[in-house]
């Protein structure tokens, strides 16, 4: 937009002093003019207290906004300059989540729940989305008992730092690093023993084979391999159902006992 013209430099001060707050042009103009007066180079007293009112309006708007964007950027910034390593995520229950240096309370079953439901299985090389959450209940129900939170919860971390395909993620130091701290804060959180029991790891292992026969075409190494799948056949459920089977199940597993959630 151009600058009005005005027949008179109160005039023009005048204007500017109501359009000041959204123009830089006329906050120079109204800067310049109350220098002029306050050095008593121009006499105009009213036209001066509008300048000076429309200057404090237009410094105020600036610094709301410079307050917006330091409150949106600052906790990056403040992240780095903090005791937490590295940068920070959004989950979905809106925690700034440090996959760097994560800590147990940082963890939410829901946030979990959420993301492992979105969050396709073998890199999304299946023949339709098949979520690890899903993967991760069906290897729980294999579990005996004392032991199916473990198995509910032993791909949490890709919940928070996304699902790694294995040729890749044996390679992965860095990644393998931040996944064991991941994992520790979860186990921290939620009361499990420290070390992911074997049980665990043969039925993650016999889920695998089976969804390679389920889900993948039944490749030589699902159907030739040492280990049997399942009888059962997997159905995969669309995100929205595998979250809440996974909630589900969790609350079922923890019912009457001191988990944190």
């Amino acid at each position: 937009m151009s600058t009005p013209r005005c027949a008179s430099v109160d005039a023009m001060v005048a204007r500017g002093a109501a359009w000041a707050p959204h123009f830089h042009a006329f906050e120079a103009i109204l800067r310049v003019f109350v220098r002029r007066c306050e050095a008593g180079e121009v006499r105009s007293h009213r036209t001066y207290a509008a300048a000076k009112a429309a200057l404090a309006r237009y410094d105020a708007d600036r610094a709301a906004r410079i307050a917006a964007a330091a409150e949106w950027r600052g906790p990056r910034k403040a992240g780095r300059m903090s005791t937490r390593i590295g940068d920070w995520m959004q989950t979905r229950s809106g925690r700034q989540f440090y996959p760097l240096d994560p800590r147990p309370n940082d963890i939410d079953i829901g946030d979990i729940a959420h993301a492992l439901a979105h969050c396709c299985r073998f890199g999304g090389h299946v023949r339709e989305f098949y979520s690890v959450a899903q993967h991760s209940v069906l290897v729980a129900r294999q579990c005996p008992p004392d032991l199916r939170l473990w198995g509910l919860l032993h791909d949490a971390s890709e919940a928070y730092l996304g699902d790694m395909v294995r040729p890749l993620k044996l390679h992965m130091t860095e990644y393998k690093t931040a996944e064991k701290k991941v994992m520790t804060a979860v186990i921290q959180h939620f009361g499990l023993p420290a070390i992911e029991p074997p049980l665990v790891k043969y039925y993650d292992a016999v889920l695998c084979v089976t969804e390679g026969r389920d889900l993948m075409g039944n490749p030589d190494w699902a159907a030739r391999g040492p280990l049997a799948p399942l009888k059962e056949i997997i159905k995969p459920l669309a995100p929205d159902f595998a979250r809440n089977e996974f909630l589900n199940y969790y609350a079922e597993l923890t019912a009457g006992k001191a988990v944190a959630v």
